[in-house]
């Protein structure tokens, strides 16, 4: 199954929009303005992995990252992008012959990731973690958990010590194949009762030929992008997928 190989995946969001006013404010300097065109935004999101295994030695690999953001009516903040997140990661790959919940599970993956947007102060924002995601899959379903542990920095050299009251520890995959279209969920959550954060993504998409895909995708919570990682995003952008999850 392509998911027990990729978990993300290539795309092109053509248009977003904000579905309520963001809250944001910063320096003179800040890629944020609160201002009307803000709201309503052209972008481009490409998440571009690439994944080196090699037939006799697939239980190591690299795989990296990259999502970039543009603003149309932004030029000014948004040249060439608004903000570009870089995610290399190394681990290994082991596939125990293992059932959970009614699944099979493909894969156990361990490693080292490292996270973010390559600037410098005030707006430099990166972590690094060790992680662990399992994948399942039966039938037209397939799921993955990936839980981390963020690798302590001094005070000195943390861009961002709260990072993970915003992120949490986990990330978990739903996606199902149903006739032509393919549904997925991605959800994110601190477990925290009192100061409760985290993130839901919803996708859609459909062939629209052998290569090329229609994608939707709604976004609602915490960490789309490093350099608003404490700011709640809320939007809906179309667009078109070359490679999927399933």
């Amino acid at each position: 199954m392509p998911l027990s190989r990729r978990l993300r995946f290539l795309f092109l969001l053509l248009t977003g929009m904000g579905l309520c006013a963001p809250v944001q404010a910063e320096s003179a300097s800040s890629l944020r303005e609160c201002a009307a065109l803000e709201e309503a935004m052209s972008r481009l999101v490409c998440y571009d992995t690439l994944v080196a295994e090699q037939e006799a030695l697939e239980d190591l690999y690299f795989a990296y990252t990259q999502q970039a953001w543009w603003q149309m009516y932004n030029r000014d903040d948004s040249s060439p992008f608004r903000e570009v997140n870089h995610e290399p990661e190394l681990g290994v790959i082991l596939r125990p012959d293992l059932s959970l919940l009614g699944m099979q599970m493909r894969q156990l993956r361990l490693g080292v990731v490292h996270h973010s947007n390559g600037r410098d102060e005030p707006l430099s924002r990166s972590w690094n973690r060790i992680f662990s995601t399992v994948i399942l899959d039966r039938g037209d379903f397939a799921t993955a958990l990936r839980v981390w542990y963020r690798i302590p920095e001094s005070d000195a050299r943390d861009d961002n010590p709260d990072i993970t009251d915003f992120y949490g520890n986990f990330e978990w995959y739903g996606f199902y194949k149903w006739r032509r279209n393919t549904l997925g969920i991605m959800v994110r959550n601190n477990l925290q009762r009192n100061d409760n954060r985290g993130a839901l993504q919803v996708d859609w998409s459909y062939p629209l030929s052998e290569r090329l895909k229609f994608y939707m995708q709604y976004f609602n919570g915490y960490g789309e992008s490093l350099i608003d990682y404490d700011h709640s995003t809320h939007r809906l952008g179309v667009g078109l997928m070359l490679t999927d999850w399933l």
